[in-house]
């Protein structure tokens, strides 16, 4: 500081009397001004202070307001929770409800029968072929027929000719190798009275129920028939793949 300070002492005795003033005047100005700010900006952080604490009473409770608003109430995240495990139970609702759907669309064909689809994999379990010895001339079926209680004969002979009337989606298979009528993968026996009797459980032998587990296109059959019908297909799983209870469900694309 002494330095400068003698500099200036220098500067100004080179100088005129009347530089050496004006001088003089610009390093006062410039000291004014510098004052002059230094005591407007305190002036202006002790004006801010003295207004927050004025203000205090106001924005400390807004201030909390806002904090409490912007973090999730237990309530609102219980709800958030809730809602959640409605939209969980609706969807499995939906998806019962569908594969409710599905199954009854797999008997519908009550009314009209679905033709085999052999093109497609899902419906390998269909074999197109009617599985019994085609040599057996008119007099040896006759005699095999006479085997069979009187009231399926008719159905049973439809089959052995290769009737078109014959479901050969979800209908009765015949393996002649073993001797043996089946539903999917489930045996089927037919007692002396025309008793249909299949995975330990009987069902009186109608006309109706035969057509429908015969015929693709059954025309006469009741109510209860129906009822039969349903349930001799959801036990053998002859709508579902490999016939398994937890296969997919085949559904046919055409009619």
């Amino acid at each position: 500081m002494l330095l400068v300070n003698e500099k200036i002492i220098i500067n100004l005795k080179m100088l005129s009397a009347k530089d050496v003033e004006v001088k003089r005047k610009i390093i006062n100005t410039a000291r004014a001004i510098r004052k002059k700010y230094l005591a407007l900006k305190l002036e202006r952080d002790e004006n801010d202070i003295a207004i927050n604490k004025a203000l205090a009473p106001l924005t400390t409770p807004l201030k909390k307001s806002l904090k409490i608003q912007s973090s999730p109430s237990p309530s609102s995240t219980l709800n958030v929770k809730s809602k959640a495990e409605s939209i969980d139970t609706v969807k499995e609702e939906e998806k019962e409800e569908k594969e409710e759907e599905e199954i009854n669309k797999s008997v519908s064909f009550l009314n009209q029968q679905p033709q085999p689809q052999q093109s497609s994999d899902d419906e390998n379990n269909y074999d197109d072929a009617i599985g019994f010895d085609k040599s057996i001339d008119e007099r040896n079926l006759q005699t095999f027929l006479t085997t069979y209680p009187a009231p399926i004969q008719p159905y049973i002979y439809a089959f052995l000719k290769e009737s078109s009337q014959i479901d050969k989606y979800y209908g009765l298979k015949y393996d002649s190798d073993m001797d043996i009528w089946t539903l999917g993968s489930s045996k089927v026996n037919f007692l002396p009275n025309g008793t249909i009797a299949i995975l330990n459980q009987t069902y009186k032998g109608t006309p109706g129920l035969y057509e429908l587990l015969f015929f693709a296109r059954p025309k006469t059959y009741t109510s209860m028939d129906k009822t039969a019908y349903k349930d001799i297909l959801q036990k053998t799983s002859v709508y579902r793949k490999d016939y398994s209870p937890t296969g997919k469900i085949l559904v046919p694309t055409s009619f």
